[in-house]
C-alpha cells in the first residue's frame, strides 16, 4: 500500500498531534500525582488552633513550592462522632497526610486513618494516651503543653497554696490528663484539690459557689469547652479575690493571674517540618514527638495588685511578659 505525499504529510501531522497531546496529558497526570493533599481537622474551630495553623501553612509554602501541596481544612464539632467522621472523610478524599489539632481530634484521626499518617499539634502530654496511642508507627507530632509543675511552682512562689480547685471537662482526654497531673502535684505538696467538672449546656455557677471559702487558687484547664466557660470562672475569682492560673492561650487578657504555654508559632513551623519529611519519604517507622522549646510565661500584675498578691522579683525576672 502506498501513500501520496500529501497523505503522508497529513498522517505525520496527525500522529504528531496525538503524540503531543499524549505527552501533554501525561505531564498533567504527573503533576497531579505529585500534588500532596493534607487534610486538617480543627475541632470547634478554636482560635488557639489557628494560632498554630497559620504558621504551619506559612512554613509549608516554603516546603511545597509551585502549589505542590493542597490543604483541606475541616472544622467539626469536638464530639467523638463528628471528629471520626471528619477523619473518615479525610481518608475518603485521598489525603496523603492528616493533621489534627488537639488530643480529641488526634485520637479520632488515629482510629480512622488506616495507612494514612497522622500528625498532631497543640496536644497536652501526648505520651499519656494509650487507647488508642498517640505514639508509634504512623502517628506523631508536636506537644502543646508547658510544664505544669513549673507553672505551679511559679504560682506557689507568689501565693501560699493549701487549697486549689480545677475546672475541667472530664469527657475530654486532655482535661482528664491535666486533672491527673495536677492531682499528683497536689498530693506531693499536701494541697487539697477540689474538682469542678463541666459539661456542655450546663450551669457552672452553682458548682463554683460550693467551693471552699479558703480556696487559694483556681486552675483552668486548657480545653475548648473550658475556655467557653472562662468568663464565669473569672467573675467568680474576681468576687472572691482568688487568682486563676492556666495554660490556656490569651487568658491573661481575660483575668488570669499567671499563664504559661508553648509557642504556637514554633508548633506550626515544626509541624510543617515534620509534614515535609513525611511527604518526602524521609520518615520511616515511628514519627517523633517534638517538645517546643519556646515557653511563654505571663504575669498579670493588675490582678496581683487588686488581689494583694506580692510577686517575687525572681518570678517576674523569668516572665516573658508582664501585664500592668
Amino acid at each position: 500500500m502506498c501513500f501520496s505525499p500529501l497523505g503522508a504529510t497529513l498522517r505525520f501531522l496527525f500522529l504528531l498531534c496525538v503524540l503531543l497531546a499524549f505527552c501533554g496529558f501525561g505531564s498533567v497526570r504527573d503533576s497531579y500525582a505529585a500534588e500532596r493533599l493534607i487534610a486538617v481537622i480543627v475541632a470547634n474551630d478554636l482560635p488557639r488552633y489557628h494560632l498554630v495553623h497559620q504558621p504551619f501553612v506559612d512554613a509549608l509554602r516554603e516546603f511545597c513550592p509551585d502549589q505542590s501541596c493542597r490543604v483541606y481544612v475541616q472544622t467539626p464539632n469536638a464530639d467523638v462522632m463528628s471528629l471520626r467522621n471528619s477523619a473518615r472523610k479525610s481518608v475518603a478524599v485521598g489525603a496523603d497526610l492528616i493533621v489534627a489539632y488537639g488530643a480529641s481530634a488526634a485520637l479520632a484521626a488515629r482510629q480512622e486513618s488506616g495507612d494514612v499518617p497522622v500528625l498532631f499539634a497543640d496536644v497536652y502530654n501526648p505520651k499519656a494516651y494509650d487507647r488508642p496511642s498517640l505514639r508509634g508507627d504512623g502517628v506523631g507530632g508536636i506537644r502543646g503543653d508547658a510544664p505544669l509543675q513549673t507553672l505551679m511552682k511559679r504560682f506557689s512562689e507568689s501565693v501560699h497554696v493549701d487549697s486549689l480547685a480545677i475546672v475541667y471537662e472530664e469527657i475530654n482526654p486532655e482535661g482528664r490528663q491535666q486533672y491527673r497531673d495536677l492531682r499528683d502535684f497536689c498530693e506531693r505538696k499536701s494541697i487539697a484539690l477540689s474538682a469542678i467538672k463541666i459539661k456542655k449546656d450546663s450551669s457552672l455557677k452553682e458548682r463554683l459557689d460550693v467551693l471552699p471559702q479558703m480556696l487559694d487558687g483556681v486552675f483552668l484547664a486548657n480545653q475548648g469547652l473550658v475556655e467557653s466557660f472562662a468568663d464565669e470562672v473569672f467573675l467568680f475569682a474576681e468576687q472572691r479575690k482568688i487568682p486563676v492560673v492556666t495554660q490556656a492561650w490569651g487568658m491573661e487578657e481575660r483575668g488570669a493571674f499567671m499563664v504559661m504555654n508553648a509557642s504556637p508559632e514554633e508548633q506550626g513551623v515544626e509541624l510543617a517540618s515534620l509534614a515535609q519529611q513525611l511527604l518526602a519519604g524521609e520518615l520511616n517507622g515511628e514519627i517523633p514527638i517534638y517538645k517546643p522549646r519556646q515557653i511563654g510565661f505571663v504575669v498579670n500584675m493588675d490582678i496581683a495588685h487588686r488581689f494583694n498578691i506580692k510577686v517575687p522579683l525572681d518570678t517576674l525576672a523569668v516572665s516573658s511578659r508582664i501585664i500592668r
